[in-house]
C-alpha cells in the first residue's frame, strides 16, 4: 500500500470507527447486523458493505447478536465442565459458547456481556453476579 492509502485508511478509522459502531448497533437492537442494517452503516462509516459484511462476520458478538454470558469451551473448559455450566446458564439467561477466553488456568471461565469474567466459575457463581445490581 503507498503512504496515501496508508493515511486514508488510518483517517478512515478515526472518523467512522466501523466495528464500534457495529458493537452499538447490535447492542441497540439486540440482533445481528442484517442486510439492510449493513447498508445503513456503510452509509454512515463511507466503507464499503462487503469490507463490513467480512469484518462483522469475524467478530461473533457482531454476526451473532449479544449473550448475556458466554462461556468458554476450550480444552481445558470443557475437562472443568464448561458443556454443563453453559447447559445450566442456558436455563437463566442467554448464553453462547466461545472457543477461548485466555483463562485456561482457572477453568471454567465465563465471559459476562458487560466484560467481566468470572472464573473458575459455576452456575452459582455466574447467576450471583447476574442478578447483582
Amino acid at each position: 500500500m503507498t503512504g496515501t492509502t496508508l493515511a486514508r485508511l488510518a483517517a478512515l478509522r478515526a472518523d467512522s470507527a466501523p466495528l464500534e459502531r457495529a458493537r452499538e448497533m447490535v447492542e441497540r437492537l439486540g440482533r445481528p447486523l442484517g442486510p439492510a442494517d449493513l447498508a445503513e452503516l456503510a452509509r454512515a462509516t463511507g466503507v464499503p458493505v462487503a469490507a463490513l459484511r467480512a469484518a462483522v462476520s469475524s467478530y461473533a458478538d457482531l454476526a451473532q447478536g449479544p449473550a448475556e454470558a458466554r462461556v468458554c469451551v476450550g480444552t481445558s473448559c470443557a475437562l472443568a465442565g464448561a458443556e454443563r455450566l453453559a447447559a445450566d446458564l442456558a436455563t437463566r439467561t442467554t448464553v453462547r459458547t466461545v472457543h477461548c477466553l485466555g483463562h485456561c488456568d482457572r477453568s471454567p471461565a465465563v465471559l459476562l456481556r458487560d466484560g467481566r469474567v468470572v472464573a473458575p466459575s459455576t452456575g452459582a457463581d455466574v447467576a450471583g453476579v447476574l442478578e447483582a445490581p
